[in-house]
């Protein structure tokens, strides 16, 4: 937090001399970076003009380089540890994307490695909605042109035993088939065999 606190305050400092200023962050600027977010508020409320620009997110890569359309199945997207700690149960019919997995359970911002017991951890609670051998995804976006994407498949009790790095995303595919909402359907004058012969 002091090096994100410093960034801040070298970019509102250089605002408050009368510079122009551009802040380049990897990614998405509002995506999972505090920094940008915290920066424009300050600039905001001391009455300079600020604005986000958006970039090209991880998420955005990982649609294309995955093949996953959201509007298939839903997109349900959680930092691991944000998972972890608030109730967030997912929908396992929908796709679930758990950013930073290699963080999974880190609380103290004073890590940057994987703790193997504390994944073994988001494994046992997704075991509630996952089986132990459900096929998951182990994402990585390109960082530069000469870079590979990484999209490990391997199974949900592997995970503990993987590679994870900072950047790792684990994407776990749906599990069960969607269901219908027939309350609303009904409501609409629609049946399943009518809604399946759109598409």
């Amino acid at each position: 937090m002091e090096s994100y606190e410093g960034m801040v305050a070298q970019m509102l400092s250089s605002v408050e001399k009368g510079l122009d200023v551009c802040g380049a962050f990897y990614g998405h600027a509002g995506v999972f970076s505090w920094v940008p977010h915290e920066t424009i508020r300050k600039a905001r409320k001391a009455g300079f003009y600020a604005e986000m620009e958006p970039g090209i997110s991880a998420e955005a890569c990982l649609y294309s380089d995955l093949g996953i359309d959201p509007g298939d199945y839903g997109i349900q997207s959680y930092e691991a540890s944000q998972f972890l700690f608030f109730d967030h149960p997912p929908n396992p019919a929908s796709y679930l994307l758990l950013w930073q997995v290699a963080l999974a359970g880190e609380s103290t911002a004073r890590t940057f490695h994987s703790d193997a017991a504390k994944i073994d951890m988001l494994v046992n609670y997704l075991r509630k909605w996952y089986p132990e051998n459900h096929e998951v995804i182990l994402y990585e976006a390109a960082f530069l042109p000469v870079e590979k994407v990484r999209k490990e498949k391997i199974t949900l009790g592997e995970l503990a035993r993987s590679k994870l790095e900072l950047h790792t995303t684990l994407v776990i595919p749906p599990a069960k088939k969607l269901c219908f909402n027939h309350e609303i359907m009904d409501l609409m004058g629609l049946d399943e065999e009518s809604f399946l012969r759109r598409d």
